[in-house]
């Protein structure tokens, strides 16, 4: 919001040399024209300004979050997918479900929980819904988040999405299953601790693949 009024009308949006296929999305997404977006792999000599507006972002990769940042989330979603009804739906109570992210349905070179297809039918056996994220359109994840009281999944982007909840997460809580903290990425723990969203990481103990789904099941939430 805002970027039209930063500079004057004939100010440039300056994006990454890694991010230049990217500036025709990001004007639409903005409502600029997209040539006042430029990468900056575009630049072919020195180039003198007379300002420049650095943004600070309202999270950094591995370090930490502001609360404004889930609105921002919540903007993005919106503004890509059309899901306002869904947002707003993630404020009321939740049906009490228990909810699993598979990571097994991705790449091979992802990274995957030891055992998990395994995980996958001890948790069913037990009244748990699994699901493999990124087979459904984003209103139809957000919709199963809102249904759920217990949010579970290999440590990793999938878990992100519950940042659309902001602060208003009502009795939920987030589980995590992977490295130890010194050797993972604490992008979900911060989220949560800024939302006040109770979680908790499972550590994989370097169980025999024979034993790891039994290890899991055994320490996930009951109820």
């Amino acid at each position: 919001d805002g970027v039209e009024g930063i500079g004057g009308p004939g100010a440039l949006l300056a994006l990454p040399a890694r991010a230049s296929e990217y500036c025709a999305r990001v004007a639409a997404f903005v409502g600029l024209p997209e040539a006042r977006v430029l990468s900056s792999a575009a630049l072919e000599r020195p180039v003198r300004i007379r300002r420049a507006f650095v943004p600070l972002p309202s999270m950094r990769n591995r370090h930490g979050l502001s609360a404004r940042h889930f609105a921002h989330v919540r903007t993005v979603l919106s503004r890509l997918h059309g899901v306002e009804e869904d947002l707003r739906a993630l404020a009321l109570p939740d049906a009490g479900e228990r909810l699993y992210l598979t990571r097994s349905r991705l790449p091979e070179w992802a990274r995957k929980v030891r055992g998990e297809e395994d995980l996958e039918r001890a948790l069913e056996a037990s009244g748990w819904r699994v699901v493999a994220p990124e087979s459904l359109p984003v209103a139809g994840q957000l919709r199963l988040l809102a249904a759920a009281r217990t949010i579970a999944g290999g440590l990793g982007s999938a878990l992100h999405l519950a940042m659309a909840f902001g602060t208003s997460c009502g009795r939920r809580r987030l589980v995590s299953l992977g490295l130890p903290p010194n050797r993972s990425n604490p992008n979900v723990a911060l989220h949560a601790l800024r939302q006040g969203l109770p979680y908790r990481h499972l550590v994989d103990r370097k169980s025999t693949r024979l034993n790891s789904s039994h290890e899991w099941i055994s320490r996930m939430p009951s109820s």
